[in-house]
């Protein structure tokens, strides 16, 4: 029941978000770039508010105080591991602007989520080179990217493959990578598992900023592009295996 009316309040806000705040926005904004940031705007008020709703009813805990850090600063790619559906909530909330690379499949054609998805301007992760040369223009121009390299949730007690479009995306720009990790216990709303089988009870979330990488220490190796792209994934994601108990959060 509490975690059926959490769904429930996040269905409203999306839809809101998509049917009232979405069209007015659009009207009035002076650039489409204009209207896409006032959207994200309002889905981070509207993930706001969803938090607030599960700590309401008891089902979530949430310690994310170190993200504060990274409101101040410039362009960014904040990477994530992708334990639970909520991933993107407890990180979108933090940012007033946060451009978002999407699953191409359920999450950019649900009929609650569609809408708003191309109203914020999120990025597909099907459209290959495209979607790169995208992502590095919003970046160049001082936007934040989230992007969670594996591409799905995580399997439970490892990772799925890490993506290289992280760091093709930051060695095209010049941005950063900052890497978060993202721990539940007990975990709920994971992968392979259905939305209300969850255990009783409430979940704690620690989120964490465990490492940094800058393009530029390996654009400058004298490698070619996909070398570079390669070593800056693997870098990655050791700084994920160096972190103990994430994969099995």
């Amino acid at each position: 029941m509490r975690l059926g009316s959490a769904f429930v309040e996040f269905g409203i806000s999306a839809l809101f978000v998509a049917f009232v705040v979405a069209p007015l926005v659009r009207r009035l904004a002076k650039s489409p770039e204009r209207a896409e940031l006032a959207v994200q705007g309002a889905i981070r008020r509207a993930y706001a508010l969803s938090l607030a709703w599960l700590r309401l009813v008891r089902i979530l805990t949430v310690d994310s105080k170190e993200l504060e850090q990274l409101a101040g600063e410039g362009a960014c790619i904040v990477v994530a591991n992708h334990p639970t559906m909520l991933d993107v909530v407890l990180i979108g909330s933090h940012f007033p602007q946060m451009d978002c690379i999407v699953n191409a499949g359920w999450t950019a054609n649900s009929p609650f989520l569609s809408r708003a998805i191309d109203a914020a301007g999120y990025v597909r992760n099907d459209a290959g080179q495209s979607a790169v040369d995208d992502c590095a223009a919003r970046l160049v121009r001082g936007r934040k990217l989230l992007v969670f390299p594996e591409g799905t949730r995580s399997p439970w007690g490892s990772y799925g493959k890490f993506r290289r479009g992280a760091a093709h995306i930051a060695l095209a720009s010049g941005a950063p990578i900052v890497a978060v990790t993202i721990r539940c216990r007990p975990r709920m709303l994971g992968s392979g598992r259905r939305w209300h089988e969850v255990a009783g009870g409430t979940s704690r979330f620690e989120l964490r900023i465990a490492g940094r990488l800058d393009p530029a220490a390996y654009d400058g190796a004298g490698v070619g592009l996909p070398i570079a792209a390669r070593r800056m994934t693997e870098d990655l994601v050791r700084i994920y295996l160096q972190e103990p108990d994430v994969a099995d959060a």
